[in-house]
């Protein structure tokens, strides 16, 4: 039921409808300036919510509900809201107008409007406001939500929240919470009376850990006063050891790989010279294989510490291989063999 910004018929039916019906249910009928102004206006809120001015857009719509009072114009104030991302209001707004409208509302609309209703419902929260002394007007965001005692829990869109409560003769106090989607939390303020007698002292601000903001969310335990809500991020550990020893098997790879390479290119052109002796050959063809042989093992090397180094860095830490690599770490070679020893 969320519509675009440019998706404008069902606002142009909606607010038309309900301007220039003849009669209006439950409510006086505007006198004919009335109704010429609360058109114009509807107008004027339409063009801005088709140009994105959302919160213009809301001004003018809600003053031609004030003109030409209607339920389906409560419609299209719950669609700017939603628009602007105010669940709280839009939620509000929207149940006020499937109240308002009754048997009025065709299935097919109230079905839409229900389903919204359960989709704003899991991104507010609902804030159970109490003070220590009756009388003491609640701000919510600084804008007033009533006297103490509320006569019902307040609705507000998730997030980080300033709760204020004032009273003539009392400081101030305010509050700042942190509120997810679906949450009932319950909210003391305490005021004290203020020295001068008068309200104009500051207000006095509470830490957001007090242990009378007590979360109450269902299917969630509440964590002990005093306590972090919230897991540290868990910062990856990188083998840096074992990967700087396949770095240096893969470079004594290639050095070796290159040698061997020039001491092969060497021994044909030695082949290929006339006057060259046994021995010189013989020698030739030795530091070739010497050195083709140990390319090969440092190939293997860094194949093998390279599987190690990838297994270390994916694998999840536990209490048996959270230090990784542990003690010294030691390369033997031997007749046709590479051998690498440590503790892992």
């Amino acid at each position: 039921m969320y519509l675009a910004p440019r998706a404008t018929p069902a606002l142009s039916l909606c607010v038309g409808l309900a301007i220039l019906a003849p009669s209006l249910p439950a409510v006086a009928q505007p006198s004919a300036p009335s109704k010429e102004e609360a058109r114009s206006r509807y107008e004027r809120g339409k063009q801005l919510y088709e140009e994105g001015a959302f919160d213009a857009a809301l001004i003018e719509f809600q003053r031609a509900y004030d003109l030409a009072p209607s339920y389906k114009i409560l419609f299209n104030i719950g669609q700017v809201h939603r628009q602007r991302n105010d669940y709280a209001s839009a939620l509000r707004v929207f149940e006020r107008y499937l109240k308002e409208g009754g048997a009025e509302i065709d299935v097919k609309r109230r079905t839409e409007v229900e389903k919204e209703i359960a989709q704003l419902k899991g991104r507010v929260a609902t804030l159970e406001i109490t003070t220590n002394v009756p009388g003491a007007e609640i701000l919510v965001d600084d804008e007033s939500v009533g006297k103490t005692p509320l006569p019902q829990g307040v609705l507000v869109n998730s997030g980080k929240r300033k709760i204020t409560a004032s009273k003539e003769g009392h400081v101030p106090v305010s509050k700042v919470i942190n509120v997810a989607g679906a949450d009932t939390m319950k909210i003391t303020l305490e005021l004290v009376e203020s020295s001068g007698g008068g309200a104009s002292s500051p207000p006095t601000i509470l830490p957001t850990t007090t242990p009378t903001t007590t979360p109450t969310s269902s299917g969630a335990s509440s964590p002990p006063a005093g306590t972090s809500q919230s897991l540290p991020l868990e910062k990856p550990s990188v083998p840096w050891l074992a990967w700087t020893i396949t770095g240096a098997f893969g470079v004594g790879t290639a050095v070796t790989g290159i040698l061997a390479l020039g001491a092969s290119n060497d021994l044909k052109n030695k082949r290929s010279q006339p006057d060259v002796n046994r021995k010189e050959l013989d020698d030739g063809s030795s530091r070739t294989k010497n050195l083709a042989l140990v390319s090969d093992l440092l190939l293997v090397g860094t194949a093998i510490a390279g599987g190690v180094s990838i297994y270390l860095t994916v694998s999840e830490p536990s209490k048996e291989s959270s230090a990784r690599l542990k003690g010294p770490v030691r390369l033997g070679a031997g007749p046709g063999a590479l051998t690498l020893t440590g503790s892992f």
